[in-house]
């Protein structure tokens, strides 16, 4: 199962630009090259990225620019930021609009791959739900939206995936083929007690003495089917920010 993340490096120097390339593809990442602004805005457009890599410092459209305009097309895109001048005002204006961080040249690989692999991780969702249909529409939703997502049919196969991966968000419905969703819940979260699980169900009065179990002993919240994608895309937003401290 490859869960590398997808990644955009953005140089005008090219050399530079190819070595980093080169390096990351070598630790099995999906690398997509641009040449200036201008062309990762254009790669921003047609393509799906997990983190972006930017020169701050470029000809034309700088790395601050190009930033702005794919924030607007890709909100929940990455942006590392690089640059071989350390201070100056074009420094200042980029902290301003919130980077992963910003990182100077001769890069640091071992802190960028640290970058990569931390947010990768961050932002692993688990969708639990024993309708192969409702799984497979979260997964295009989340996916379409730059996160990484596996799915799972019943509470025993989600728990042997906890075991093996650290998902931080969990969409898990309550009424499940076997396993019920409130055990399934207590049995992953005594695997990893830090994630955020939103439990989802379509029979509010039948089962809402399991989800409000759920929500005293740690669940975060309840969507409630049908219920649009911008709700769990919102969720998932809030969630993202309160773990990387931006909420309460």
């Amino acid at each position: 199962m490859n869960t590398k993340a997808r990644i955009l490096v953005v140089d005008d120097d090219r050399e530079l630009l190819e070595t980093i390339a080169d390096i990351l593809k070598i630790k099995g990442y999906k690398v997509t090259m641009a040449n200036s602004g201008e062309e990762a805005i254009q790669r921003a457009k047609v393509g799906q990225y997990d983190v972006a890599l930017m020169d701050i410092e470029m000809p034309g459209i700088n790395g601050l620019e190009a930033f702005k305009k794919i924030k607007a097309l890709r909100s929940r895109l990455k942006v590392i930021l690089m640059t071989g001048y350390p201070g100056g005002e074009l420094i200042t204006q980029a902290r301003r609009e919130g980077p992963l961080d910003i990182l100077f040249k001769p890069i640091d690989m071992r802190r960028l791959m640290r970058l990569i692999e931390a947010d990768s991780q961050h932002c692993a969702i688990l969708v639990v739900d024993d309708d192969p249909a409702i799984c497979q529409t979260m997964k295009d939703i989340f996916e379409e939206f730059g996160h990484k997502v596996l799915v799972a049919g019943t509470g025993e196969l989600a728990i042997d995936l906890v075991k093996k991966i650290n998902p931080h968000i969990l969409f898990l419905d309550v009424k499940l083929s076997t396993m019920n969703g409130l055990d399934t819940f207590k049995a992953i979260k005594e695997l990893n007690h830090e994630v955020a699980v939103v439990m989802m169900t379509a029979h509010k009065r039948e089962n809402g003495s399991l989800v409000e179990a759920a929500l005293a002993q740690g669940a975060y919240s309840c969507l409630y089917k049908p219920f649009a994608p911008e709700e769990a895309i919102a969720m998932v937003d809030l969630l993202h920010q309160r773990s990387r401290g931006f909420a309460t």
